[in-house]
């Protein structure tokens, strides 16, 4: 049952990805669109995707700095892979990336997946300020214009579908409410059988993990070039946006509070939980070039260009990445066949020794020693 609901919701998360990408492009000129395409600058899209190669290795990083107080020390090169399974992941499951990459990097260097989302919780939450940072400072820079926007595209919206529910907005909070009220009372009653459940034990071991994660911003050696790589890899992905604008003849002429603005809405697109922020990212994109004059179907172009080009750099490289993984995964288990290979060797010397047959403590070495192993390995 869990099973089949898992692939409903990723069902549906598809369904509205695809659906907002067939109403980005509902009512346009496919055929003079594709002729776009054809004839766009594809070196600046190329420039672009290096561009952002480079933030990832500089996240990798960043990721390096908030891990080493935690007591391990990565190579860059395998934190750079984590990094790159985390956004092949979020095309197919959305939000799980970040999952993907704790497990990426628990299995080539062994680092608790508990301590490891902390870090990650951490990066995020930066990430996130750094990314509303840029779209205040695009709004300052140009009020006028990018009020107009959010009153049509998102405020008029809201406030009139707030109109049309205000009648019944009393009753669902008064449900609510009594529901909320009931879950407290029920979990107070039971909450002695609840601490006994497996299920809360790693809960909360989980959490102490996280809280671990959480306090290496605390303890972190070298807090100036951790500010550095979050510098450098926002001022990447504005300028991977910038660059863009070249591919185009329609966009070329457009500036630097325009790619800031543009960007920044691209990225609120693909935060949306929709595989790859499909549709997500082409809707916002090409909504916010409309008030630069563009057409919005050039902003639909311009918004394919971006999401084909990087799509395409992160199945190529994500999945390079995850067969890195996988294949050094695979070396460790053979190294754990050569050890427990060793320690039935050593003990069966052992027990010829002192008999026919390695004695019973031995044996429970041996099992020990594949215990300890496989502790390490998984």
């Amino acid at each position: 049952m869990k099973k089949l609901i898992g692939i409903i919701k990723y069902l549906l998360i598809l369904s509205i990805g695809v659906g907002l990408l067939y109403l980005a492009f509902k009512g346009q000129n496919l055929e003079e669109m594709i002729h776009e395409l054809k004839n766009a600058k594809y070196e600046w899209v190329l420039l672009s995707v290096i561009i952002v190669f480079i933030a990832h290795i500089s996240r990798a990083a960043r990721w390096n700095i908030l891990i080493k107080p935690l007591g391990y020390t990565p190579k860059l090169l395998n934190t750079t892979a984590a990094v790159l399974v985390a956004y092949i992941t979020n095309l197919v499951f959305p939000r799980l990336g970040e999952v993907a990459r704790c497990g990426a990097l628990k299995k080539t260097d062994k680092i608790p997946m508990d301590k490891l989302i902390g870090t990650v919780v951490v990066e995020r939450g930066i990430d996130f300020i750094a990314l509303m940072g840029i779209l205040f400072l695009s709004v300052l820079l140009q009020v006028d214009l990018v009020s107009a926007f959010f009153m049509e595209t998102v405020i008029n919206p809201f406030t009139s579908k707030l109109v049309d529910t205000s009648s019944n907005l009393k009753q669902i909070m008064i449900i609510g409410g009594i529901i909320f009220v009931l879950l407290v009372v029920t979990l107070f009653y039971l909450r002695n059988k609840i601490k006994d459940l497996e299920a809360y034990k790693k809960l909360i071991t989980l959490i102490a993990g996280f809280i671990q994660g959480i306090k290496t911003i605390k303890h972190m050696e070298n807090k100036p070039l951790f500010v550095f790589h979050t510098f450098f890899i926002w001022g990447s992905y504005f300028l991977m946006t910038w660059v863009c604008f070249n591919a185009l003849d329609a966009t070329g002429n457009l500036g630097i509070p325009a790619a800031m603005f543009i960007f920044a809405m691209g990225g609120v697109g693909m935060a949306a939980p929709v595989q790859g922020g499909i549709g997500t990212f082409h809707w916002a994109v090409a909504q916010s070039m409309v008030l630069y004059g563009i057409a919005e179907s050039d902003g639909l172009v311009f918004a394919t260009l971006i999401h084909a080009g990087h799509t395409i750099f992160t199945l190529i490289f994500g999945g390079a990445s995850l067969i890195y993984v996988l294949i050094l995964e695979k070396k460790q288990i053979y190294k754990l066949h050569l050890n427990l290979r060793e320690s039935f060797r050593k003990y069966q010397i052992k027990g010829s020794k002192s008999g026919p047959a390695p004695n019973p403590a031995g044996r429970m070495e041996i099992r020990k020693e594949k215990n300890r192993i496989y502790k390490r390995l998984f």
